[in-house]
Order: structure tokens, then sequence, then C-alpha cells
């Protein structure tokens, strides 16, 4: 980049200072880390919602191991009330 050295001059090349280009690039820095905070945020969030989405899948699995269990317990102690019933009617009988 030209730079002219006598005070006069207003050629694009003098007035786009160094300042000016430090601080076009903390912008663009600045920018870069924003963006990079958002899709950290947000991949965050997607970890977050997959991680309670499976807590709530395992419950549910567990609610209904938990509830076909007590089917089970349920059917087999009927089963054994009915065979004692009839080991008793047959036993008077």
């Amino acid at each position: 980049m030209r730079r002219c050295f006598h005070q006069s001059c207003s050629s694009p090349a003098c007035s786009f200072s160094p300042l000016l280009i430090i601080i076009i690039i903390i912008i663009i820095i600045i920018i870069i880390i924003i963006i990079i905070i958002i899709i950290i945020i947000i991949i965050i969030i997607i970890i977050i919602i997959i991680v309670i989405i499976v807590i709530i899948v395992f419950i549910v699995v567990i609610v209904v191991i938990i509830v076909i269990i007590i089917i089970i317990i349920i059917i087999i102690i009927i089963i054994i009330i009915i065979i004692i019933i009839i080991i008793i009617i047959i036993i008077i009988v």
C-alpha cells in the first residue's frame, strides 16, 4: 500500500490509515468470536435436548418394564390362587 507523507494528499491510499485496518480486523475477530459462541450455544442446547429425550425414553422404558413385571406377578398370583382353589375343591369332593 502506497503512503503519502505530505498533508494535502487526498488519495484513498492515504486516508486508509493503519488504525482503520486494525479496527476492521478487531471487528471481524469479534464477529467470528460471536458466531463461534452462538454455534457452541446451539450445540450445547441440542446436546441437552438429546439428553432429556434419552432420559425420558429411559424412564418410559423402565415404567413399562415395571408395569409388565407387576402384570406378570398378578397373573402368576391369580393362577396360583385358582390352582389352590381347584386343589381344595378336589380334596373336599
